[in-house]
């Protein structure tokens, strides 16, 4: 099991590095493996999110590859090691204790209902959240940092514009294929007369290694497809005073759907609950009648032991699993009463979610797969 090291070894560090180099004050440290002084030489700074490429897939398969020629070492994602959860942190430079996103499904108390966060959409289609009021400010409350440095640029799939942190409000640049990615990435760099920020994201390597599993050539192939033309751009930009960061949001485990915990098959269980269970197939955050909360303790206990972790809620939050410091006034009510934690490479699955695909790798946990992501550092 890997803990979110927060003291200066998870992305919230990074981040911090990032920000105070543009002197912008956050409340984390800065990251050992990469600090502020470092930085600020640079006139352009780069970060390339590579969503899903795990510090452990690179040691396996690509461990003498130009990713690991310019690697500075491993560091943490944060909990649950999950997309929606760890972009906030990357967008706020705070961890989950403080912007309170927990995953990609969340329940909500101030609308009594459980939206999927980064579709902004409820889990069950019954609200039409764009016809409310309701909007994904009031989940995701507090400043991004897009807000505070100057000449802050986004470079993501045009499919994804107009989803909650990707608007058209920001220096905002679409692509459709990985060279339009580094195309953009260049002219940017190229153009810029002013010291710039650049937030890249690509999302490929999450998507295929779901469908396909690590093991899979598809996902190697595409890996090393990113391989090859990130060193064609980082020629095209040599001179440039750049520093490239490359990183990633989470890794992926296979699955092994032996090791499920399947709540179907346990009806006695689904009505101890009075809200279901959402968060990710990894974590799940489970709320408990209250006058059946010494039952569905022993009963998970009893009938799971040796296919998850159960944990109040509000120790994780003690034990600093979600962050340092003062926690959100909401986070208590987006991890429910207890937090279902999953061992070796199970998932959780919930009548619900019975529709839901069965992915060939997952994330979200507290594996080493999962939660260590390399740091990738390359200057021109």
């Amino acid at each position: 099991m890997q803990l979110p090291d927060y003291k200066g070894r998870s992305v919230v560090n990074l981040t911090s590095s990032i920000m105070h180099s543009f002197d912008v004050k956050n409340l984390y440290l800065e990251a050992k493996l990469l600090s502020s002084k470092e930085l600020k030489s640079s006139k352009n700074v780069i970060l390339l999110l590579i969503d899903a490429l795990g510090y452990e897939y690179l040691m396996k398969y690509f461990k003498n590859s130009y990713y690991t020629k310019n690697m500075r070492g491993k560091i943490t994602s944060v909990f649950p090691s999950t997309t929606a959860t760890v972009t906030s942190s990357f967008y706020t430079g705070l961890a989950p204790q403080q912007h309170a996103i927990t995953g990609w499904n969340m329940f909500l108390k101030e609308i009594n209902t459980e939206i999927m966060f980064l579709p902004f959409r409820t889990r069950l289609g019954k609200l039409d959240l764009k016809k409310t009021k309701f909007d994904w400010d009031d989940v995701l409350d507090i400043p991004l940092i897009d807000s505070k440095i100057k000449n802050y640029n986004f470079v993501v799939p045009s499919r994804i514009i107009g989803r909650n942190y990707i608007n058209k409000d920001k220096n905002l640049y679409g692509f459709n294929t990985l060279k339009g990615m580094f195309s953009h990435l260049k002219k940017i760099v190229k153009t810029s007369k002013k010291r710039t920020f650049i937030h890249a994201y690509w999302d490929t390597v999450d998507t295929l290694t779901h469908i396909h599993g690590n093991k899979s050539k598809i996902v190697k192939d595409h890996v090393k497809e990113i391989e090859i033309e990130l060193q064609k751009f980082v020629k095209s930009i040599e001179g440039t005073n750049t520093t490239l960061i490359i990183v990633s949001d989470h890794g992926q485990i296979d699955a092994d759907k032996s090791k499920n915990l399947d709540f179907a098959k346990h009806p006695k269980l689904i009505e101890m609950l009075n809200a279901g269970v959402s968060g990710i197939g990894r974590v799940g955050y489970c709320y408990v009648k209250p006058s059946r909360v010494k039952d569905f303790e022993k009963y998970i206990k009893k009938h799971f032991s040796g296919l998850c972790e159960l944990h109040k809620s509000e120790d994780l939050i003690k034990k600093g699993y979600f962050g340092l410091f003062k926690p959100h006034k909401k986070l208590i009510d987006r991890i429910g009463d207890y937090t279902i934690i999953m061992k070796g490479q199970g998932v959780i699955e919930y009548p619900r979610f019975s529709k839901k695909k069965h992915f060939k790798a997952n994330h979200g946990g507290l594996s080493d797969e999962e939660m260590l992501i390399p740091l990738i550092v390359i200057k021109t």
